[in-house]
This record gives C-alpha cells, structure tokens and sequence, in this order.
C-alpha cells in the first residue's frame, strides 16, 4: 500500500529533506556554532519543505509516470505533484526530526548530569529533560504536518509556475 507513494524522486526528495533537516538540527546544538549560524538555519528550515515539494515535483515529470491513487481520482493537474510533495517533504521531517530530537537530547542529559552533579539538584535536572522531551516529540510532530502542509505547497507551485513557463512560449 505504501509502495505507491514511495516513488524514486519521493524517495529522493525525502532523503535529502531527512539529511538537511539533521545537519541544521546538529549545527544549532552546538553551543557557539549554533548562535553563529541561527539565521542560516531558521532560513533554510522555512524553506527547505516547500523546495523539497518543488523538487519532488520537477523530479516527478522527468521520471516515468506512476500515479499516485489521487491522480487517479483527480482532474486536477497539481493532485499527483502535490502528493508526492507532502510525501518527501512529511517523510524527511519525520526522520530527520526524529534524529536530531535523540541526538538533542543525548546532548541534554549529558549537560544536565554535568548540572546536576556539579550542584546537586538531580530532579530539577530529570524533570527538565522529561519536559524537554514532551515539546521535543509535540515540536516533533508538528513540524512534520507543517512540513507535509508546505511539501505540498511547493509541488503546487511547481506546476502553476510550469504551465504559466509553457504558455508564455
């Protein structure tokens, strides 16, 4: 069943989404390097969904045809980019968000044992990582539908900017 979403250039696009999304998450957990490149990755992190759509989209009328259960119950020409936007873009914020929340907070409790056994307070230290991980799975989740929302924007938006390319011609 899934197999009909999972298309090569779905399976691209989700890849490379997956692979930015960790190298930003990595970059803005270390301490000073994360401050430094803050704007880069707030930029890159608002856009890279709705260019993954883009992408996946582009890739999708190089690649031979095969159509997604929405094509085959749609007139409409942006069904079929749209879906497989949401796909990539949804599933790559899903992985790489997945890794850099373990990887976050592997780097949270490493400091919060350093906090903790430094000044005693090993509950405050437990506590803030159990909440810590609650908005990391809430932020998590979240941010693979907006992800998917935006995927699916930018496979929208492919299509309309190339019909709009091939009537002006």
């Amino acid at each position: 069943m899934i197999d009909q979403y999972l298309k090569p250039n779905v399976k691209r696009g989700a890849i490379y989404d997956a692979v930015i999304s960790l190298v930003i998450g990595v970059l803005s957990l270390i301490p000073l390097l994360g401050c430094i490149v803050a704007p880069v990755t707030c930029l890159v992190g608002l856009i890279l969904p709705f260019a993954i759509g883009w992408f996946v989209a582009q890739w999708g009328r190089t690649m031979p045809a095969t159509p997604t259960p929405l094509s085959v119950s749609s007139t409409s020409p942006y069904a079929t980019p749209a879906v497989d936007g949401a796909v990539a873009a949804g599933a790559g914020h899903l992985v790489g968000g997945l890794l850099t929340l373990v990887i976050s907070l592997l780097f949270s409790s490493f400091f919060a044992t350093l906090g903790a056994s430094s000044a005693g307070e090993a509950g405050r230290a437990a506590a803030g990582l159990a909440i810590g991980a609650a908005g990391g799975v809430i932020g998590w989740i979240f941010g693979a539908i907006i992800a998917a929302i935006a995927g699916a924007i930018g496979g929208a938006l492919y299509v309309l900017y190339s019909s709009r390319q091939s009537t002006a011609m």
